[in-house]
């Protein structure tokens, strides 16, 4: 062949070899991007670990930690958990994450509930793009949360196995922050209940720290007084409450109210008078008496969906306490009040419903007479041909 007819032959080898490169390096851009947008791990974390995008650093000395982000140049995280060891001392420091941001979720585990300071702009970087907060297993009577007051996107922020709780001052009071929960925790007897402002706060969760009735008192006061218009879920179940918090029914929006697994006696005159729509859940408590007007008067009784009682210790539906609400149920056809394992007596103090209002049976689960495990409903209403008219 030709030399001269070489000389294209070659041009198009070459111009077919580079454009087959530069289609194998479009490729792989296109592979690194995917690889990326499902979590890979774009950069050496060490001493921590990472895994799809979310770092954790197990008893990495706190310096370690800083030291290592402050050689990175910007880019996003998912996720961050940041687990001390007892020994640690050194507080988070402020820019400890340098221009790394968080897009998701900060943890920060405390090992042996050490001691946890956090430094006002500790995460600065984060403080329009981080959503999600939790504080786990710290002892928390250092602990400044101002920290938080200037995360803007924080909407959840989750407390559990932590102690030493001295104040809540610095908690972010903007309208995106819609959830607060404390769980399984204790050491709230030296709390300052000063208000703190949460007016956007939707759920409030206290449940499964054996609260006492003036404990509770002091975090509702501290987290609640400025929220009554706006919490929706409030959880108080698995405490040690004696009676029903006389804040709850200062809520006017109230939708789901979680009393159960306390030790509550008695259900006092207005103690559950709210609007509704609401469920309220007081299983496995101590109740021996409801009160006339527990749920409100004929005025004021709200719109109930459920009224879980079951397993408590009363033998009577008053009249004045069960009447007006049941027959609200009646009116706007639904709602339930549920009596399973109550030891109500079937006489004539229940002559009301089962003679006088058998319609409202149909609003009443699991009630059935103490001692005779039959339902109200097959109970026949001749039984009480003797007794007076309610």
């Amino acid at each position: 062949m030709n030399r001269v007819h070489l000389i294209p032959l070659t041009i198009v080898g070459l111009w077919l070899l580079v454009t087959s490169v530069a289609g194998l390096s479009v490729n792989l851009d296109k592979l690194s991007k995917r690889a990326l947008a499902i979590g890979t791990c774009s950069k050496d974390y060490s001493p921590c670990t990472c895994t799809e995008q979310n770092v954790n650093c197990d008893q990495v000395p706190v310096r370690d930690i800083a030291r290592m982000f402050k050689t990175m140049t910007q880019h996003d995280i998912k996720s961050i958990e940041i687990t001390t060891s007892r020994t640690e001392r050194q507080p988070i420091p402020d820019d400890f994450l340098g221009n790394v941001r968080v897009i998701g979720s900060i943890n920060l585990v405390c090992t042996e509930n050490n001691n946890l300071q956090v430094s006002k702009n500790a995460f600065r970087a984060s403080t329009e793009s981080n959503h999600v907060l939790t504080i786990s297993g710290c002892n928390l009577h250092k602990l400044n949360f101002a920290f938080m007051s200037n995360m803007k996107e924080l909407s959840n922020f989750y407390m559990d196995k932590s102690s030493g709780f001295s104040s809540f001052q610095g908690l972010p009071s903007h309208s995106n922050f819609k959830l607060m929960s404390i769980t399984e925790s204790s050491g709230f007897y030296s709390l300052d209940d000063t208000p703190v402002k949460l007016a956007g706060l939707d759920i409030l969760y206290l449940n499964d720290n054996q609260l006492t009735d003036s404990e509770a008192a002091k975090l509702i006061k501290a987290l609640a007084s400025t929220s009554a218009h706006s919490l929706v879920e409030f959880r108080l179940y698995n405490n040690k409450l004696t009676r029903v918090p006389d804040f709850l029914s200062s809520l006017p929006n109230i939708a789901e109210l979680s009393l159960n697994n306390n030790a509550i006696t008695s259900l006092s005159a207005n103690s559950l008078a709210f609007k509704g729509p609401i469920s309220i859940t007081l299983n496995n408590n101590q109740i021996k008496t409801v009160q006339p007007g527990a749920f409100g008067s004929l005025r004021t009784t709200g719109n109930f969906v459920i009224i879980m009682l079951n397993r408590n210790n009363f033998n009577q539906l008053d009249y004045n306490a069960f009447q007006t609400v049941l027959k609200e149920m009646a009116l706007t056809g639904h709602g339930t009040v549920e009596l399973g394992e109550v030891p109500i007596m079937c006489d004539c103090n229940l002559a009301w419903l089962l003679r006088d209002n058998r319609h409202l049976l149909a609003h009443v689960s699991y009630g059935q007479c103490f001692g005779e495990s039959v339902d109200f409903a097959d109970v026949g209403p001749e039984r009480f041909d003797s007794c007076p008219a309610a």
